[in-house]
């Protein structure tokens, strides 16, 4: 009987044991839904292991960044705002449709070219191992569809289908 109870417990533990090991496994597998890890300095820290130096150049990299980044953001919800105030409305007309969508265009124009260029700034402090992981990372940040050959044009170095 003594033998049952010491059975059972250890099976308890293995159990718990491997249950706590796949979490951390999946948790360092893939990067938090919410964060997009090629934005997030800690994240390049760890995983590219950076030197402080390069840690340094990537934190005031990401400053300049966010702060390029925030009037984009603002500009594109107040846009999206002022289109979802205008859309119905009978008196619209087609100029003021396409003016009101230009803003919001031009908003998400601006923030994926802040975007590019924070990826190359920040490719550009990476010594050729960093920048070889770097570059999968912005890539799929770019076009995740583009890297599987799915969105009708061929990966870097693909044929074109």
């Amino acid at each position: 009987m003594k033998h049952f109870i010491w059975i059972t417990l250890l099976s308890c533990f293995v159990a718990a044991l491997s249950a706590l090991a796949t979490l951390r496994w999946q948790e360092r597998a893939r990067p938090a839904a919410s964060t997009d890890p090629a934005n997030d300095v800690n994240w390049l820290r760890r995983e590219l292991r950076l030197t402080p130096g390069q840690t340094r150049a990537i934190e005031e990299l990401n400053r300049a960044y966010r702060t390029e980044l925030t009037p984009c953001s603002q500009q594109h919800c107040a846009a999206r705002c002022n289109l979802s105030g205008l859309l119905f409305r009978p008196e619209l007309t087609e100029a003021d449709l396409a003016a009101a969508a230009d803003k919001l265009a031009q908003a998400q124009v601006d923030a994926e070219r802040a975007t590019l260029n924070y990826f190359r700034k920040v490719h550009a402090v990476l010594n050729p191992g960093q920048k070889a992981q770097f570059e999968k990372l912005a890539l799929n940040c770019v076009c995740k569809e583009h890297q599987a050959g799915q969105c009708g044009c061929a990966p870097k170095g693909a044929k074109a289908p």
